[in-house]
């Protein structure tokens, strides 16, 4: 059972760490995300930078928590519980999973369909797929936090099985990562509607 709890732990860590790169890597990927969550006109002007910083700089704590995580699975000496940094970055990326939904949500009940740069630049709108992403993504980690706060893990997994653990996570995020890729592949917008969707 700990094997799936490590192979939560690994998605999320990617997915999170996927974002939060995409958001961190240069000023101009930082602006082109604050320009995205004012055009969702949720926030007043004034707070739109600081909390994209907030959810950039969370994104990457999310990750850092849960590579930690996935290394003490290894057996590696920590000088703590494991389960303190999962749990944490668990609940913490969970929060965070529920403020993208609920403000997706509320920007597709105004009729706001922009594109979003979660992982970089994004050309399709938002829609009801980022939704379900997002709840998926709760799902797993508010049931790894409830799993690390109610089961015992073992000492150390065997390397073969922490190691499949942790890949199996890390290729479970890939359709998350690249949800709009997936579909632009299957269901092409023309330029006509992406130009409508941007303005």
């Amino acid at each position: 059972m700990w094997d799936v709890v490590i192979a939560v732990e690994a998605l999320l860590c990617v997915v999170f760490g996927c974002a939060a790169v995409a958001k961190l890597r240069s000023r101009e990927a930082l602006a082109v995300f604050v320009r995205a969550l004012s055009d969702l006109r949720i926030l007043p002007r004034r707070a739109v930078r600081p909390v994209a910083t907030l959810v950039a700089v969370g994104e990457a704590a999310v990750a850092a928590g849960l590579l930690v995580a996935c290394l003490a699975a290894f057996g590696l000496p920590m000088r703590f519980d494991a389960r303190i940094p999962a749990a944490l970055g668990l609940l913490t990326g969970a929060a965070l999973l529920g403020g993208f939904t609920g403000t997706i949500v509320i920007a597709l009940r105004r009729g706001i369909r922009k594109p979003c740069p979660c992982f970089g630049r994004a050309a399709r709108p938002l829609g009801v797929r980022h939704v379900v992403r997002n709840l998926l993504l709760l799902c797993a980690a508010l049931g790894g936090a409830a799993a690390c706060a109610l089961l015992a893990p073992p000492a150390a997994l065997p390397a073969p099985e922490a190691l499949t653990a942790v890949l199996a996570g890390a290729v479970c995020a890939c359709p998350f990562v690249y949800v709009d890729d997936i579909v632009e592949l299957f269901a092409p917008e023309t330029t006509e509607s992406i130009v409508q969707n941007r303005n």
